[in-house]
């Protein structure tokens, strides 16, 4: 619509709200003065405010530090997923173990044969000088016998180290196993790469928060 008329200013005063609370400084304007748009009116005591933005800018350098440090970790822990080196070091040394232990076990057999022989060789010896006892020195015959005793104790202890062997070998051969199985399947690398990724953005939130504390 049209209408003649002119325009005035409100009569009443126009209240400025602060958008923080505090402690006035310095009043630049007095009743009665022009202000326009963006002028400051006053101004307040901002110590507390420097200090704030200070502790919050620490904060946003602490929040940097942790995130540089979680992109360090994430960056290996990806690193040790696609090169398992760790992975395949301890597979080389299970196998070399098993290998070593195979070997071993393979040869009891052989010493059990030899070890059959020279106990069969000192008990003939034995029963040789116990019959000819009168006619030969009681220190042969003595020699003979430990002789024999000898060579069972060492055949018994070849029986023994044979099952032990075993045992180890059956060890050695399930961690050879289980290497291989964790060498495929990388469930601790990979359970590291996602734990490293989730910790990751964690990080990267607080350092946003830390961020938006020093801009407010």
């Amino acid at each position: 619509f049209q209408a003649p008329g002119w325009i005035e200013p409100r009569p009443a005063p126009m209240h400025v709200a602060a958008l923080s609370e505090g402690v006035l400084a310095l009043n630049f304007v007095v009743e009665g003065d022009e202000v326009r748009s963006g002028d400051a009116i006053a101004r307040l005591i901002d110590v507390d405010a420097l200090l704030a933005c200070r502790e919050a800018q620490a904060e946003l350098a602490l929040r940097e530090a942790e995130l540089q440090r979680t992109e360090a970790e994430a960056e290996a822990a990806r690193l040790r997923k696609e090169n398992p080196v760790h992975l395949d070091a301890a597979l080389a040394a299970a196998e070399s173990a098993l290998a070593k232990i195979e070997t071993a076990r393979s040869a009891i057999p052989f010493l059990i044969s030899a070890a059959e022989a020279r106990l069969q060789y000192a008990a003939e010896n034995l029963r040789g000088k116990e019959q000819a006892e009168s006619a030969i020195a009681a220190r042969l015959v003595q020699e003979a016998r430990s002789q024999e005793a000898e060579a069972r104790a060492e055949r018994e202890q070849l029986h023994e180290r044979k099952q032990s062997l075993t045992a180890e070998a059956a060890a050695a051969r399930k961690q050879v196993e289980a290497l291989s199985a964790q060498r495929k399947l990388l469930i601790d690398e990979t359970e590291a790469v996602e734990n490293a990724a989730a910790a990751l953005k964690a990080a990267q939130a607080r350092r946003d928060a830390a961020a938006i504390a020093v801009e407010q």
